[in-house]
């Protein structure tokens, strides 16, 4: 499974809040898989499943649209085809993510790999400097002490 870096941060934290409804759906699916699964995750600095329904993620020029003539098989085609309105932003943010907790983006982790890594690299000061601004941090929603309680019951 491909997750942006900063998700791995976010997951452990969500409450059911969101952009909107479908975008919530969404997100409890893609966290129920993440529990279900024992499959190796690859962080990214780039968008990942959890970003096909987010609103900031915009469509490909019309141009770009109307030669398409099929649907896109998967979300990562989807992906592909689309991008970030903050894309410059979040994938700084990622990959400064990725340095700060000793991963590779790209590579596959293992679960308890993955949980190992980021658990010995995290700090609270890396976590305030990824989630500071993060409007979910401001409202009360997560903190640092919560998410190292939830982490290792996500991953």
């Amino acid at each position: 499974m491909e997750l942006r870096t900063h998700h791995l941060l976010c997951i452990p934290m969500y409450q059911g809040h969101g952009y909107s409804e479908a975008f919530c759906e969404h997100m409890a699916k893609v966290i129920e898989t993440i529990k279900e699964t024992e499959e190796a995750i690859r962080p990214l600095a780039s968008p990942d499943v959890v970003c096909t329904r987010c609103p900031h993620l915009q469509p490909p020029a019309p141009e770009e649209e109307s030669s398409r003539r099929e649907k896109p098989e998967s979300e990562l085609l989807f992906l592909r085809n689309r991008y970030c309105d903050r894309e410059k932003q979040i994938s700084r943010k990622d990959s400064r993510l990725l340095e700060s907790l000793g991963l590779c983006c790209g590579r596959e982790y293992g679960r308890e790999e993955l949980k190992r890594t980021v658990l010995s690299h995290m700090t609270e000061e890396i976590f305030n400097a990824s989630c500071g601004k993060c409007e979910w941090l401001q409202q009360g929603l997560c903190s640092f002490s919560m998410w190292k309680v939830n982490f290792k019951k996500y991953f």
